[in-house]
């Protein structure tokens, strides 16, 4: 091939070969994408005319090649060129999608970091996997770091009551979250905080729990004043129950009262009849004292359903305290042992009697509870005591000066530690339900303190309890015992008794005859009226009980005074402050006997009575 040949790149079909003519073949040959049409390479080869056609058919199955070869290099260049467009926007969408998260994590941090309640994840094993700054405060920790290095195990280090943890477990794992979860956990001083936890569960894809998340509000506040006004709430149901206990004890009181009087009246005249110094009259004089010492029980009774003040007075703690221990020995169990001491013969107070003698009934009965059956002491010492300065108790408000010291000791069980701050609070009790109203010890704190002293305890579980009383001392000589009064006589001064017990009116005329007055007696008030209406004359002093069916005593007196000015009339009552002193002045009445009376109280009134413009000078009025 000769060099202008190869130049045009094609061979020449007229070079002989032998006996061989060449015949050419085109070849396309492609160049680049952009060329539109490829150019021909011509390659001469040795053939025959049949040789020729099927060459020529090669060059048509090529040129048909190429074209579809250049068809499917343009569709695949335009998937291509899609398939660039759509992962371009594609970038562009994960670039903006990973814009947006970065955005949300920031205000999730922003939220979680700077959040008021307190926020957590957690490993269900009981790890906090991250905390925020105020749960970490609401832990009592100054940093988040602190609270995480200082937490390893929830249940241990966190919760109050390490099995609540369980519970939390199992109820969010059942149900995926739990709401308003209340419970007590510990800060890190390790003082006891309520909380309120709200929490879901966080799961893989196989639902395999991966950890917990949720938010914590302390609710202490919530919770104590819920507590405080669950006790007023109870408190409030005590009072109504006292209350309605206190109408009721003076219902019953007042009905006691008539049957004292009887008990009183008639052994009065037992005693009267019976020669002095008889068996039978030493037997009616201890059914005297003890009706007695019952009158002034009803008194008090009567006094606490009224909620009347005090009486204070100069008085003797160690008669009180006789009296006292021979009630309490008659109440509680005979393997009580009472041993008592007073060391001081100075035990003169300014106080209620009847308050004082509550105060150690009250202390000698919770001693009693505190040894239950067993074999036990109870220890009771009075003694005087002077503190000066310095030395006063820490526990209470008392100054320096002489004191009584008034000590109560038992060997029953003592004291838990954690009580003894409660035990004289109003309604407090570690009795069973049904056993105690929780008053005994909040009265007698009460007692004391308005009487200006305290009371101290100590106790040992399993060893006992002591309860010391401290009362200012008074330099004020108690009133001497009252000297029984002989009985005033009349000289047979008609005297009409009015009463709706018919008891009390047979007594009352049996003793006002032996008295040497002419009486007769009405059970009905109306009755009464009615006779004084028909007979203004016929008597010189009526006696009229005042709590009646039909008149009140007030009501009667005043009838009785509109038909005779000038009869004295005398009320009896067993409770003086339900009468209105300037009412009962109008109508005429001359003076005021309480129920139960005795006879020298009564042979007294009615001689002064009786006198011209006489009054009653052991009326509880004032003149």
């Amino acid at each position: 091939m000769s060099h202008a040949h190869a130049a045009t790149g094609r061979i020449p079909t007229d070079i002989p070969a032998g006996n061989l003519l060449f015949a050419s073949l085109r070849i396309p040959v492609p160049m680049s994408d952009h060329s539109p049409v490829a150019p021909l390479l011509t390659v001469s080869i040795p053939g025959s005319s049949a040789d020729s056609t099927r060459i020529a058919e090669l060059e048509d199955e090529l040129v048909r090649m190429r074209r579809d070869f250049s068809r499917r290099v343009t569709a695949r260049t335009a998937e291509l060129r899609k398939a660039n467009e759509k992962l371009y926007q594609e970038i562009i969408q994960r670039r903006l999608v990973e814009q947006s998260l970065r955005i949300m994590e920031e205000k999730y941090r922003g939220f979680f970091e700077h959040a008021v309640e307190g926020a957590y994840q957690s490993t269900p094993k009981g790890k906090y996997l991250s905390i925020n700054p105020a749960l970490a405060r609401l832990y009592g920790y100054d940093s988040v770091e602190t609270m995480l290095a200082a937490v390893s195990d929830i249940a241990r280090d966190v919760y109050v009551d390490p099995t609540m943890r369980r519970s939390f477990k199992e109820l969010i794992e059942r149900d995926g979250e739990v709401r308003n979860l209340e419970y007590q956990v510990r800060r890190s001083d390790g003082t006891p905080i309520w909380i309120s936890e709200n929490a879901r569960v966080a799961r893989g894809r196989r639902g395999r729990v991966l950890y917990y998340e949720g938010t914590i509000q302390d609710i202490t506040r919530r919770k104590t004043a819920e507590a405080e006004a669950a006790a007023l709430s109870q408190q409030l149901l005590q009072a109504q129950k006292m209350e309605a206990i206190g109408t009721l004890a003076g219902g019953v009181a007042h009905d006691f009262n008539n049957i004292l009087g009887a008990i009183l009246g008639y052994s009065e005249l037992a005693l009267d009849e019976v020669p002095p110094g008889s068996p039978a009259a030493a037997n009616i004089a201890e059914v005297l004292q003890a009706a007695r010492r019952a009158r002034e029980h009803v008194r008090q009774i009567l006094a606490f359903s009224r909620h009347s003040a005090p009486q204070r007075e100069p008085v003797r703690v160690g008669p009180i305290l006789h009296e006292a221990l021979g009630l309490v020995r008659a109440t509680i169990p005979s393997t009580i042992r009472i041993e008592r001491e007073i060391a001081t013969e100075a035990d003169q107070v300014v106080a209620d009697a009847a308050q004082l003698h509550q105060v150690i009934v009250n202390l000698c009965a919770n001693a009693s509870h505190a040894m239950g059956g067993r074999d036990g002491v109870l220890r009771v010492r009075l003694e005087s005591v002077t503190l000066g300065p310095g030395q006063t108790p820490a526990f209470g408000r008392l100054g320096p000066g002489p004191y009584l010291k008034l000590s109560v000791h038992d060997t029953g069980h003592g004291i838990p530690p954690e009580v003894l701050p409660r035990i004289f609070d109003p309604f407090f009790t570690t009795k069973p339900v049904g056993t105690g109203t929780g008053l005994g010890l909040s009265v007698v704190h009460g007692i004391l303190q308005s009487h200006g002293g305290d009371i101290q305890v100590e106790s040992t579980p399993n060893v006992g309890s002591t309860f010391t009383v401290w009362l200012p001392a008074s330099s004020d000589a108690a009133p001497a015992a009252p000297i029984p009064t002989a009985w005033r006589r009349g000289q047979g001064q008609r005297v009409l008794v009015i009463d709706d017990e018919p008891l009390l009116v047979r007594m009352l005329v049996q003793g006002l005859e032996r008295l040497g007055y002419m009486a007769c007696g009405e059970t009905s008030s109306r009755k009464a009226l009615e006779d004084l209406v028909s007979a203004p004359a016929q008597f010189d002093l009526i006696i009229t009980d005042q709590t009646m069916p039909g008149l009140s005593g007030v009501e009667l007196a005043n009838a009785f005074h509109q038909i005779r000015p000038d009869i004295p009339i005398i009320l009896c009552s067993g409770y003086a402050d339900t009468i209105d002193q300037l009412q009962a002045k109008t109508a005429g009445i001359r003076g005021l006997l309480l129920k139960p009376m005795d006879f020298a109280q009564l042979s007294q009134m009615v001689g002064e009575a009786l006198q011209p413009g006489g009054r009653g000078s052991s009326s509880p009025w004032p003149a």
